[in-house]
């Protein structure tokens, strides 16, 4: 009752006529508005619409398709004013994927024909994506900003926005580009994360006991995680030199270089058959603040981007 209370009363003083979203910092205001304005800027970024005649919602302008970071479309604004109620084709209860395909890149309608359209319409309506019931929790909100703190910073963001947008678009079941996006802004349940937190008393991997498990120890670098990958045509490199797949296969194999002097990364990909020849090889040099993780998961992106144009 409280929390209405103060809700009723904060509307009243500051945003009458205006929605949360919108209303503009005053001179004078109290602590407390002041102080929800700047959580503002995290709510905004992670309030999703839920479709239900699409009527409200601009398809390039609004955040509404469920793939973090930005929940837009990757595909360029056209410029002129389109809304979802004209991706629905209501009398086969249905998206319009003929108009799709005309505005829309493959992997935009492949997010967008993920979500259920609603038979009976009703109005669109805006939820906290993080949360199963759609309703904002401040421990939501404190670990979406923990895991945006640890983002990623490139010194060219032009850069940084390329590596999101060819994640988003590889042939991967949205789970999988889901978990590597986590993955790089380390937001993954890793021990050294959970021992942060509280979670858990110790840090070490309970696999090999050797090292704490960071989330790229317990993808690459883990003694027995490397086993498991050497049993995949993904093998990564170690000490024990190169490893032969069965005859008839071919083998995949990638490696980054980080020179942190430079600021730069080296990728490598290079595809071998069952008696080492070299088929066909790739390398890649970038700039800008990497850091080992992401390499790794480029250096395989490129490697399944070889794989496919090679096969």
């Amino acid at each position: 009752m409280s929390s209405i209370i103060t809700l009723q009363v904060l509307k009243a003083k500051y945003f009458r006529n205006e929605t949360f979203l919108e209303v503009n910092l005053k001179l004078g205001c109290s602590y407390t508005w002041r102080s929800l304005i700047w959580g503002r800027e995290l709510l905004a970024k992670c309030l999703l619409w839920t479709v239900g005649d699409g009527k409200s919602i601009r398809v390039f302008r609004d955040q509404w398709i469920p793939r973090p970071c930005t929940f837009k479309p990757i595909t360029r604004d056209p410029g002129h004013d389109v809304r979802v109620a004209d991706l629905i084709d209501r009398s086969r209860r249905g998206w319009n994927e003929e108009m799709m395909a005309h505005l829309l890149i493959p992997a935009d309608r492949e997010a967008i024909l993920s979500i259920p359209v609603s038979w009976s319409g009703g109005q669109d309506c805006i939820r906290w994506f993080f949360d199963k019931s759609g309703e904002f929790m401040v421990k939501s909100g404190y670990n979406v900003a923990l895991s945006k703190k640890t983002q990623v910073s490139v010194s060219n963001p032009s850069f940084q926005h390329k590596w999101w947008n060819s994640l988003w678009c590889l042939n991967l079941p949205p789970k999988v580009k889901v978990f590597i996006w986590r993955a790089c802004l380390n937001a993954l349940p890793s021990l050294v994360n959970l021992w942060k937190r509280k979670v858990v008393g110790v840090s070490r991997c309970d696999r090999c006991s050797c090292f704490s498990e960071t989330i790229s120890h317990a993808l690459f670098e883990c003694k027995v995680v490397r086993q498991i990958w050497k049993g995949t045509c993904f093998g990564l490199r170690d000490s024990v030199g190169w490893l032969a797949p069965p005859p008839g296969l071919l083998k995949l194999n990638i490696g980054t270089a980080l020179r942190k002097a430079s600021g730069s990364i080296g990728l490598g990909a290079s595809i071998r058959g069952d008696k080492g020849r070299v088929l066909v090889a790739r390398s890649k040099l970038l700039h800008g603040s990497l850091n080992g993780d992401i390499g790794q998961f480029m250096a395989l992106r490129d490697g399944l981007m070889l794989a496919i144009s090679y096969h």
